[in-house]
């Protein structure tokens, strides 16, 4: 943490509604170090293609990631479609 100077450029990003709580107990973790209201929180809702597995058709975030420094909290990476879904979204 000691790496990023200004706090309030911080975002935690939740990449689905499934890793919303453990999005939330990551951002707790910068609470409980004293940067309460500082950082941001978002979350991305993904449109998946069933037709074809492991891809993304469209990303809609929701929340304010503009200019951040985004941390996005995943629990698996397969392909990694999520979080180069996230980048192109997240620029």
């Amino acid at each position: 943490m000691k790496e990023i100077k200004d706090k309030e450029q911080l975002c935690i990003v939740s990449p689905d509604a499934g890793a919303v709580k453990r999005t939330k107990q990551f951002h707790s973790n910068f609470e409980y170090h004293g940067f309460e209201g500082k950082i941001g929180m978002a979350l991305m809702h993904k449109e998946r293609n069933y037709e074809k597995a492991n891809t993304v058709d469209s990303v809609i975030v929701i929340g304010t990631v503009k200019n951040k420094i985004c941390i996005i909290v995943d629990d698996m990476v397969d392909t990694a479609g999520t979080l180069c879904a996230a980048a192109g979204e997240l620029k």
